[in-house]
């Protein structure tokens, strides 16, 4: 998906995948900090004075480098798609739009916000395809 100029169908497939975009993010970010913390122990002791592994690193190492790398790079695509919405937020001023907009940010599905907002599902998804125009550059 391109986010330079989204078109409105896209728009809104960002904001129905928002809340599992946001989810996806923490849980690489989780990983990625776990990864990265877990080789950091320094030594100390006997440990600290003996000699260090001569050469350059073994190609499961560059493997997992590169791995490291394509996974920041997914990290970042899927911010990239969070942050169009996120940048956007203040553009719907309309208050049922707002409000509808929110509910399903926060993940709840068109049914349930029908109920909560005591209209139609029809009528929510009319409200979301209004803000998806609203947020699509123009």
């Amino acid at each position: 998906m391109r986010l330079i100029e989204p078109t409105k169908d896209e728009v809104l497939v960002l904001i129905n995948e928002y809340n599992k975009n946001i989810n996806t993010i923490d849980q690489l970010l989780r990983a990625h900090q776990e990864l990265s913390s877990s080789g950091l122990v320094s030594q100390y002791g006997d440990e600290a004075g003996m000699p260090k592994a001569v050469g350059g690193a073994s190609e499961p190492i560059l493997f997992e480098v590169d791995r490291r790398i394509k996974q920041d790079r997914m990290i970042d695509r899927y911010k990239e798609k969070v942050q169009y919405i996120q940048n956007r937020l203040d553009w719907i001023i309309n208050e049922p739009q707002a409000i509808v907009l929110h509910h399903r940010l926060n993940g709840t599905s068109i049914k349930e916000i029908s109920k909560i907002v005591n209209l139609s599902p029809n009528k929510v998804m009319q409200l979301l395809e209004e803000c998806a125009e609203i947020l699509t550059d123009k």
